[in-house]
């Protein structure tokens, strides 16, 4: 998005219009780990890390959105994609930080379900 504030696109460069699916899943897999973590930390919110986990499944869950059900992608999802559907890098291997998430939630799966059943 634009510094300016006016909602639209930068399209200044080719990066500026793409979403980075592996970077997206692994910032999804920090906001979970952190959530968890910070789910301890009597210094935190009440319901900030509720927040950072909620947050997290929905960073995931874009980047499956475009790549699964808009663009088909399926097996071999792209280092990135474009609003349009154009891609770059079909089956790199940065996506494959999906496992990060599972990672998270496979090893603090009693913290997560406390977490985001209270």
């Amino acid at each position: 998005m634009r510094t300016d504030l006016s909602g639209k696109i930068d399209d200044t460069c080719i990066q500026s219009r793409e979403v980075w699916t592996g970077v997206t899943y692994l910032c999804s897999a920090t906001m979970l780990y952190e959530a968890v973590k910070s789910s301890d930390d009597e210094s935190c919110g009440e319901n900030e890390a509720e927040n950072l986990a909620v947050g997290a499944f929905e960073c995931a869950r874009g980047i499956h959105n475009g790549a699964w059900n808009a663009f088909g992608y399926w097996f071999q999802t792209p280092e990135a994609y474009e609003i349009t559907g154009n891609y770059r890098s079909l089956s790199y291997m940065r996506p494959l930080a999906i496992w990060a998430v599972q990672f998270v939630m496979d090893r603090e799966e009693e913290a997560l379900n406390t977490l985001l059943t209270k």
